[in-house]
């Protein structure tokens, strides 16, 4: 049997439901003191209804998800040295540099637009590690596995070597 799971926007609802269902007994009971109860237990349950969702967007940096980049930004999908995801909007600047902050000090980021990425809602984003000066291209590890299997080459030394062995290097003449 599936177990149903619940996420923060069907908590959201059902504190909102209990919000109106407590207000519209208001309407239809007159106890002083219930009603007094319910009147406060209404405003208690709207308000956490409302403010739920923008704490947790806030609480996990999700604003880059939501929101829409103005022309001079772009989202980082930044990976930690913990391997923990942070997105983060940054500024652009010139040559494909991205300006942001990481671990409390300035950090740039080449963005070299070999894997450009989008957010569902359209953001433009790069992917980033905290060891590296440019964006991740996955394309270039699928291309290094494969000749690893193919070749027997591990790093790009070795594919240098064996390159200039076949006299397949472009020579600087």
């Amino acid at each position: 049997m599936k177990r149903i799971r619940f996420g923060h926007s069907e908590y959201s609802i059902g504190c909102w439901i209990v919000s109106v269902f407590c207000t519209l007994c208001v309407v239809f009971m007159n106890p002083p003191v219930i009603v007094m109860i319910l009147i406060f237990a209404g405003i208690f349950f709207g308000a956490i209804a409302i403010c739920w969702m923008p704490y947790i967007i806030a609480k996990n940096q999700l604003r880059s998800a939501i929101d829409r980049c103005k022309p001079d930004e772009t989202t980082w999908l930044r990976i930690t040295k913990d391997h923990i995801i942070v997105p983060q909007f940054v500024d652009k600047g010139p040559y494909g540099q991205t300006k942001g902050i990481t671990y409390k000090e300035k950090a740039d980021v080449i963005d070299d637009g070999s894997f450009p990425i989008r957010w569902l809602n359209g953001n433009p984003s790069i992917l980033m590690y905290d060891m590296m000066n440019t964006n991740v291209d996955l394309n270039k590890s699928v291309a290094r596995k494969i000749m690893r299997k193919e070749h027997g080459i591990r790093n790009g030394i070795e594919a240098y070597n064996k390159a200039k062995k076949e006299k397949e290097v472009l020579s600087n003449d």
